[in-house]
């Protein structure tokens, strides 16, 4: 009978991955697959610590995983776990009490076994990665496998990972009251320098050109990231004059009820907010990037659910023309924005208070004026 410790990882569902945080900062070169099965076998090592360096995993749940199908399915396996070997290097720098750095370069997994008649395959961890992988201190990170592997873009996950990290400090250092509120902040809206961010995504020598970057990387994970995990995440540039240096995060986690609730009122409101007319006007005078309507849902409903009425009932008062002219301005007046809702909600608000004001000045204005007296010449 196969031991409890050595039973294989069956259900991937809601498992929890730890992992070290110089871990998830150390840099990978590997394929979305090869990072796919690393994050598994890491979630099939027993958290606790049981001194085994061996993991059993169902080969079951790797097929559906990594989408291998048909005859070939076990050497399509095999081929996808010797790229992990040959993938997987870790490359660390730590720091010792007196700031002295140790250069450490680790090969995560050294073997494996993948009998084809057997359910489960054999992996084996090198043993310098295990206090990496098991050490439940206050430096490690735990994130959802099942999101992981939903995810198709290995410059997603990556970024996932690192924002789980800046997270679960969030959360620890919230319970323990040891850190200002300023540094939780940090934590919860956390940056990273550009270049960092192309060493983290791998893309030192790719996508020069931060427009590139941008679309190709940074909004298409943001965008996998709020669609298949239990968090919103959005991002602002960080400048130095008109030079982009680097990039801030915001980190919001969304209530079990918040997340499952996609009700069709809301799917409704989103359709109907991207095909608005001021949908287009907004993008088209570069106060919305074309992106946000894919990485940023909630942004979308909440421009269709707070600002549109206010713009419809505007309209209805000044006309479209009037509109487009404010919108036009307030592109060239606002300069970068935190908060994009709340701040044309109360743009398009004043400056319909200032139209009001200045209608009723003019018709107090044309009361008070004398009135020229018409005389009937027909009378004579």
């Amino acid at each position: 009978m196969t031991k409890k410790e050595d039973a294989p990882l069956k259900k991937i569902d809601d498992k929890l991955v730890a992992e070290h945080n110089d871990l998830i900062q150390a840099t990978a070169n590997m394929t979305l697959n090869s990072l796919k099965l690393f994050e598994v076998a890491v979630g099939a090592v027993d958290s606790l610590g049981n001194g085994k360096n061996k993991v059993l995993i169902d080969k079951k749940q790797l097929f559906e995983s990594l989408g291998v199908v048909g005859v070939n399915r076990n050497r399509n396996l095999t081929y996808a776990l010797r790229r992990l070997i040959q993938d997987a290097t870790f490359n660390m720098t730590f720091y010792d009490e007196d700031d002295e750095p140790t250069d450490i370069t680790i090969k995560p997994i050294y073997a494996f076994q993948n009998k084809h008649n057997s359910p489960n395959i054999e992996m084996t961890f090198a043993p310098e990665i295990l206090p990496f992988i098991t050490e439940l201190k206050n430096n490690f990170t735990r994130y959802r496998l099942d999101d992981v592997l939903k995810m198709k873009s290995r410059y997603a996950v990556s970024l996932y990972r690192w924002l789980m990290m800046n997270f679960r400090q969030y959360e620890y250092y919230s319970r323990s009251n040891d850190r200002t509120k300023q540094q939780l902040d940090e934590f919860l809206n956390p940056k990273i320098d550009l270049l960092e961010f192309r060493k983290l995504t791998g893309t030192q020598k790719k996508y020069k050109d931060f427009r590139n970057l941008r679309k190709r990387v940074l909004d298409a994970s943001v965008a996998e990231i709020n669609e298949h995990s239990e968090y919103e995440v959005s991002w602002q540039r960080i400048y130095a004059g008109r030079k982009t240096t680097g990039i801030q995060f915001h980190i919001n986690k969304l209530s079990e009820g918040v997340r499952s609730e996609v009700t069709q009122d809301t799917e409704k409101l989103y359709k109907k907010t991207v095909n608005s007319k001021y949908t287009a006007w907004i993008i088209g005078n570069g106060i919305l990037e074309p992106m946000t309507i894919i990485t940023n849902k909630k942004m979308i409903i909440n421009l269709g659910e707070k600002l549109y009425p206010k713009y419809e009932e505007f309209e209805k008062e000044f006309g479209d023309t009037v509109l487009m002219r404010h919108i036009s301005y307030v592109a060239k007046k606002s300069g970068k924005i935190d908060n994009i809702v709340s701040y044309l909600v109360k743009s398009v608000e004043k400056y319909r208070e200032k139209l009001k004001k200045e209608e009723k000045e003019e018709e107090s204005r044309n009361k008070n004026k004398p009135k020229i007296p018409v005389y009937d010449w027909t009378n004579g």
